[in-house]
């Protein structure tokens, strides 16, 4: 009697042997590995995340959304080697020599950015303490040029988010405590605005002295540091901007999760999440899922 297919929920990382080919080849295979699930239609089934490439080898993440079982895992393999021997033309050949399943940890997306590791994390203090988003209003209240209902999420796909600027600045300075997490220069942002109290979280792989800066691939670290703000502030705005830098350095996948969560966050209390992006740098099954679950910015 064959046995039952047995079905996991388990992370695995994948050691894959690559034969000889030289650095542009060996980053074509990373990049057709990390878009495997957008390509192959699977986002909904896994999440694969390139972790370490070499000479002769690169090891791969995989973390399911749903229960898989063996034999699939299997088939993915296959279909991920094919996929990314193709990108170079088959001059770079793929071999799995190892996997290792983590049995202690095991789940979605969604338990990965609000892992109760990263929550109980005694650095978690610390990495607040840190950023120091401090809730504060840039003037008093009063009706400004725009009036946008709380506990919402909205989407402007204007590419420069100008227009989610705008209606940010004007609620700030009439009495919302507002939170900006971008990629642009802050100083720059500063005095265009005119924003002296608002907290700015820079996006950047690079620490700059007198800045805020939280580098994009720390999805977990921004996920907290945006919860603890939504809780203390009273009355809040939130603006994302660039979500497609998010998506560039992770996942489609874990940036959609990201806004998920905070959606759900921002439901809970007296806030409006404003998300931009620039439209081309999304296919259309993904600009579906997003505005699925927000409204568009009037």
């Amino acid at each position: 009697m064959a046995e039952p297919p047995i079905e996991i929920r388990h992370r695995f990382e994948v050691d894959l042997a690559l034969s000889e080919g030289t650095l542009q080849q060996r980053l074509l295979v990373c990049n057709a590995l990390d878009a495997y699930e957008l390509r192959e239609g699977v986002s909904s089934e896994l999440v694969t995340d390139v972790l370490r490439l070499d000479e002769t080898s690169v090891t791969l993440k995989v973390t399911p959304r749903s229960a898989v079982t063996y034999e699939e895992i299997g088939e993915h393999l296959g279909a991920m080697a094919t996929a990314a021997a193709q990108a170079t033309g088959g001059l770079v050949q793929l071999r799995v020599v190892a996997i290792r399943f983590e049995v202690e940890t095991f789940g979605t997306v969604s338990d990965l950015l609000t892992a109760k590791d990263l929550q109980q994390d005694p650095k978690r203090a610390a990495l607040l303490h840190r950023l120091n988003l401090e809730p504060a209003a840039e003037g008093g209240g009063g009706e400004g040029r725009f009036s946008l209902a709380g506990n919402r999420t909205y989407l402007s796909k204007d590419g420069r988010g100008e227009r989610a600027y705008e209606v940010f600045a004007d609620l700030v300075h009439h009495g919302k405590e507002g939170l900006l997490i971008t990629r642009r220069q802050p100083a720059d942002l500063r005095q265009r605005y005119h924003l002296q109290r608002t907290p700015i979280l820079w996006l950047t792989l690079n620490s700059f002295k007198g800045e805020t800066c939280l580098a994009p691939t720390e999805v977990p670290r921004l996920h907290v540091a945006v919860g603890e703000f939504l809780e203390r502030a009273k009355s809040s705005v939130v603006l994302l901007d660039g979500l497609e830098y998010l998506v560039t350095n992770n996942t489609f996948p874990t940036a959609l999760k990201l806004v998920q969560l905070l959606s759900d966050k921002v439901m809970l209390h007296d806030s409006r999440l404003l998300v931009t992006l620039a439209p081309e740098g999304f296919e259309p099954k993904e600009l579906a899922l997003l505005e699925r679950d927000m409204e568009h910015l009037p």
